[in-house]
């Protein structure tokens, strides 16, 4: 039993075979082209696929009801990401997920059956993905040259570990005017005992000096 069905722009017609857990792909002429996916809850399986979508950039996307996600894959039935997470109330996870359906905004709306609620998601494009990685990769490149342009310090003018950093502050000659003058600092020796100084002791009491 299919569930619903999304035209490419191609013209190429996708079928959600809900019963049977897998999704079929038709030629305009109506010729069967293929079918992808089997029951199962992994990657690229699944529980009652039913609503069905196709991109600008020709991507399937599959609202797989049972498992609470949307697997979305290539025209040729190769797994590329899956949305959603899980059974819950939260936003992006859903509760029966039955529909989708994408605008020409690339805005993705989901219903659900038992929260009777709709999500939208907003879906980037191939050419805005690679617009923003151009972007990245330029500052990226601009980042990297500004660190090859740098001039290194001279190693004459680094300190050495745990050396203290030369200081340029000029130095003041006025006076304070708060604090008396320094004295000028003494550069002459005191003279010196000569060698020739006496050094008779004081006399003994009761005798007399020679």
């Amino acid at each position: 039993m299919s569930h619903a069905i999304a035209i490419d722009s191609r013209g190429f017609l996708y079928v959600s075979d809900t019963m049977n857990d897998r999704i079929e792909e038709f030629d305009p002429d109506g010729t069967f082209i293929r079918a992808f996916g089997k029951n199962g809850d992994g990657p690229g399986d699944f529980e009652r696929p039913k609503g069905i979508a196709v991109d600008c950039d020709g991507h399937v996307w599959v609202a797989d009801a049972m498992m609470n996600r949307v697997q979305i894959f290539t025209k040729e039935g190769e797994l590329r990401l899956v949305l959603g997470g899980g059974f819950g109330t939260l936003p992006g996870q859903f509760q029966a997920l039955a529909g989708i359906l994408i605008d020409k905004n690339n805005r993705v709306f989901t219903s659900e059956q038992y929260l009777g609620r709709v999500q939208m998601f907003r879906y980037i494009t191939n050419a805005e993905a690679q617009v923003e990685f151009d972007r990245r990769a330029a500052a990226a490149k601009k980042a990297a040259d500004a660190r090859k342009g740098a001039t290194p310090l001279p190693p004459s003018a680094s300190p050495a570990p745990g050396e203290a950093q030369p200081s340029t502050a000029p130095v003041s000659t006025v006076p304070d005017a708060g604090k008396p003058p320094t004295p000028p600092v003494q550069t002459t020796q005191p003279a010196t005992q000569s060698a020739t100084q006496p050094t008779t002791q004081p006399a003994q009491p009761g005798t007399k000096p020679n």
